[in-house]
């Protein structure tokens, strides 16, 4: 009997299941346990001018003094400090109790200082809505000023909400000796901002905190941090987090001079107006993904600067006007304010722009192809006892080692539910952008709740749960079933990350025979997809700042990035040990790529025996029978995603209606119409 690699049984019970709102109960439990007393203030905005200095907008009736405690902005509010205005709110440490917590600018709020903010113990800008509109922003301006211990920008010790923006305009500085960064930092003008000691923990590199969340933007100030910081910055410039006016990878454009207390940053100066703007390049997307598109525009002293974004490259006072981009066929590439493709389908589309009165030198075609999943890897479970399960695509180098309890027979992998499954090698999974598994399995019995289908992707040091993964559960405990990405180790306490994004159904698989599963991870678009039977059972879908703004930074989808080298992958389990399927597997495959909705359906009508044809010449039969159309072509076609239009200039859409095999050939049947109607066949 074979040994598991890297697997234990532990006593227990099962993991429940991990969402999001876990960062949500972190604020709610981080301002109950803040006892409301006379040291705490609240912002109110009673008086209606916005600034901090008047006394009708805080609840206590007076601006938080110097013995304030707790400072509560609220989320969504805006504060003004004015210019010639200082405010000490805490200052008056006693060495005792903490003084001078600022919570805010929080979940959409802003802070602008134009005079001088000195607190003592901790900012926290922090937001957890990754739309650009909801960011919330610390802003200084003119000669604005802001000093204290800690500034957590999006992320803190207690707590990760890293959608959030530091911006520092004209002369104004900001003096911290710990910065705690997860948000966007952007040093412009004239700014200047100096920093003891700089926290970039490299075990929050995963959602919600990554470096689709971190930025450093040197765009005309100057960045000073801890001596012997160099190495450090060229990591940053290799990994498109640090960014001389938003250019990634512009390592000659920074001037690094260390000293024997600083490493400090600078860039060249702009040295006057806007000489031409231009497109970045565009590779081919996938239909579904989203690009962050770059407009660039020159300076007399320095050429590349991106100026579109969340976070422009350039300040918007310096700029002509505001960007504005355009796509030729909007039904196939979309484009909107800050410049974020979605491609949408298949076919061309050039993008222009303007910015005030200057117009793009160039135009950019955008060319989007189908949604396309490639087979990598094939277990078909035909041995007859053994311990190995070859894989027919990959080849011998990713067969399967078959454990415990866990038989072959009769072409299916048989799996009683108490310590079972087939481990397959390090890396099946690696170095894709995008991925969906596949599988024909039967649960003639009840299934055990959390088991799962498959997990790949790593496990917790502490006590060997599932890490950084992707897996299916046939039956949760809400009695329904799922796909899930995990991202993060879900055993180690906040604020490390665990976040679990999961396209849920309410329906569990118990009782179903020969049920074919389908599960698309598209990265690059943000969504998961999980199907059965080959209809549409649940999908998951996150705002697309976040898989852009990653790839944009990392060149790789956040997917691939969290599953790395996936070193521990098994069939018929879950990565934690306890939770063993009880059913049986009749094929299960692997694809690099997002499986199309039109590919499912085919392969659901083809069952689990037979791949998609590779016929690229085939014809269409058309019949008309009763108040119904029957279309009708050969099963050997390597295209199935049929598609109609009432006019053949206009736009093709999907035809989604059930899919059988008749007489070895595909067929669709729909409702006739009096307008003439066109039938063709695509990728």
């Amino acid at each position: 009997m074979k040994n598991p690699v890297n697997r234990t049984t532990r006593a227990g019970g099962t993991r429940g299941r991990w969402t999001r709102a876990w960062a949500v109960a972190a604020a709610s439990m981080l301002i109950s346990a803040q006892t409301v007393s006379a040291q705490d203030w609240n912002w109110s905005g009673a008086a209606g001018d916005g600034l901090w200095g008047t006394g009708g907008n805080w609840q206590q009736g007076t601006p938080p003094p110097p013995e304030a405690q707790g400072v509560f902005l609220g989320g969504g509010t805006t504060q003004t400090i004015a210019a010639g205005t200082v405010e000490n709110p805490g200052t008056a440490n006693d060495g005792v109790n903490t003084f001078g917590s600022i919570f805010g600018p929080e979940f959409g709020g802003t802070l602008n200082i134009y005079g001088t903010l000195n607190y003592h113990w901790v900012v926290a800008a922090v937001a957890l809505d990754p739309n650009p509109a909801a960011r919330s922003h610390l802003n200084l301006f003119d000669d604005g000023r802001i000093t204290g211990v800690n500034m957590g920008l999006g992320v803190t010790w207690w707590f990760l909400a890293p959608f959030a923006s530091m911006n520092l305009y004209g002369n104004s500085t900001a003096v911290l000796e710990n910065l705690w960064m997860g948000g966007h930092l952007n040093i412009y003008d004239n700014a200047r901002v100096d920093v003891t000691n700089l926290v970039i923990n490299a075990d929050l590199d995963l959602y919600p905190v990554s470096d689709g969340t971190r930025l450093f933007n040197i765009a005309g100030g100057t960045l000073a941090i801890p001596a012997g910081m160099g190495e450090a910055i060229t990591n940053w410039i290799g990994r498109g987090i640090f960014r001389a006016y938003g250019q990634r990878y512009a390592t000659n454009a920074f001037t690094i001079t260390s000293t024997d207390t600083n490493t400090i940053v600078t860039v060249p100066a702009l040295g006057g107006a806007i000489e031409r703007i231009y497109l970045g390049p565009v590779p081919e997307l996938i239909a579904g993904e989203f690009h962050q598109m770059d407009l660039l525009a020159d300076f007399p002293g320095f050429s590349g600067a991106v100026v579109n974004g969340v976070s422009p490259g350039v300040s918007p006072a310096n700029l002509p006007g505001t960007p504005a981009f355009q796509s030729s066929n909007p039904n196939v590439v979309t484009v909107n304010d800050n410049g974020l493709l979605q491609a949408l389908n298949p076919g061309t589309a050039t993008i222009t722009a303007t910015l005030g009165d200057l117009t793009s030198t160039n135009a950019v075609t955008v060319t989007v192809r189908p949604r396309k999943a490639q087979l990598v890897h094939r277990y078909s479970f035909n041995e007859e006892g053994g311990t190995t399960a070859s894989d027919s695509v990959g080849g011998s180098a990713w067969d399967g080692a078959v454990f415990g309890s866990a038989t072959l027979t009769g072409g299916q992998l048989v799996l009683d539910g108490t310590f079972g499954f087939v481990q397959v090698p390090e890396g099946v999974v690696s170095n894709m952008d995008a991925i969906t598994i596949e599988a024909w399995a039967s649960f003639p019995n009840p299934v055990n709740p959390m088991s799962a289908l498959y997990g790949f992707g790593a496990l917790s040091a502490d006590n060997m749960a599932g890490a950084n993964y992707i897996s299916m559960i046939p039956h949760t405990t809400e009695n329904g079933s799922q796909v899930t990405f995990g991202m993060g180790d879900p055993t180690v306490a906040a604020p490390t990350p665990f976040v679990l994004q999961a396209a849920m159904s309410a329906s569990p698989l118990d009782g179903l025979m020969n049920v074919h599963i389908v599960a698309v991870y598209h990265s690059l678009s943000g969504t998961i997809s999980y199907y059965t039977n080959g209809v549409l059972a649940a999908t998951f879908t996150e705002n697309p700042f976040v898989p852009a703004s990653f790839k944009q930074a990392r060149g790789i989808s956040l997917l691939n990035h969290v599953l790395g080298a996936n070193p521990m992958n098994v069939i018929g389990s879950s990565l934690s040990s306890e939770l063993f399927l009880n059913g049986s597997i009749d094929e299960f495959r692997i694809y690099e790529g997002p499986m199309s909705a039109a590919v499912v359906r085919a392969n659901h009508a083809l069952g689990p025996n037979q791949l998609i044809g590779t016929n690229q010449d085939v014809t269409l039969s058309v019949e008309l029978s009763g108040d119904n159309v029957i279309i009708r072509w050969p099963i050997d076609s390597a295209l199935v995603n049929l598609t109609s239009t009432t006019d053949l200039t206009g736009t093709w859409t999907p035809v989604n209606g059930p899919l059988s095999i008749v007489n070895d050939e595909y067929q669709v049947t729909e409702p006739a119409a009096e307008a003439a109607r066109f039938f063709r066949l695509e990728e």
